[in-house]
C-alpha cells in the first residue's frame, strides 16, 4: 500500500512540474506568454517578439465581424490614451477590402495574407469561418497575455 501511494505522489509531482513548464500554451490563453505573431504583407511586417518591453494591445478583426470593427478603433484610442502600441490584424480574405475599411476606420492594420491566416488563427484561437476568438487581447511589456 505504501508503495502504491509512493508511486501515485511521484506521478502528481512530475505532472505538476510539466505544466509549470508550459509558459507558451497551444492557443493563447491569459496569463501565458502570448504567441509570437509575425506577418509579412506587401511592403508591411509586424511581428510581435519585437515589441517585447512595451505594452501591446493586438486586435484580431475582420470587415465582416461589426463587434471585432469597433473593437479594433477602441483599441487603437485606448492604447493612445495609455501609452501603449497598437497591433492591427485584419483577417478578411480580401486585401482590398481590409485597406479600405482600415483607412475609414483611421487604424494603421496590416493585412495578414491567406498563406499566414489559418497558422494565425490556430495560435489565437480565432475560428476563420464563425469570426468566434475575433476581438483584442491585452499584452504585457513582459509579453504575457493580461
Amino acid at each position: 500500500m505504501r508503495k502504491i501511494i509512493t508511486m501515485i505522489a511521484s506521478v502528481l509531482v512530475v505532472m505538476a512540474m510539466t505544466s509549470a513548464i508550459d509558459t507558451v500554451p497551444e492557443v493563447a490563453r491569459e496569463g501565458y506568454q502570448a504567441p509570437n505573431i509575425t506577418i509579412h504583407s506587401g511592403n508591411q511586417s509586424v511581428e510581435l517578439q519585437q515589441l517585447r518591453g512595451s505594452a501591446v494591445i493586438l486586435s484580431l478583426w475582420s470587415s465582416a465581424n461589426p463587434e471585432s470593427r469597433l473593437a479594433n478603433i477602441a483599441a487603437k484610442h485606448e492604447a493612445a490614451r495609455r501609452g501603449m502600441k497598437h497591433v492591427s490584424v485584419n483577417l478578411d480574405r480580401s486585401a482590398d477590402l481590409a485597406r479600405a475599411i482600415a483607412a475609414i476606420a483611421g487604424v494603421d492594420a496590416i493585412y495578414c495574407p491567406q498563406s499566414q491566416r489559418q497558422q494565425l488563427a490556430e495560435r489565437w484561437g480565432v475560428d476563420l469561418n464563425t469570426g468566434e476568438g475575433l476581438g483584442n487581447w491585452h499584452i504585457g511589456a513582459d509579453g504575457v497575455i493580461l
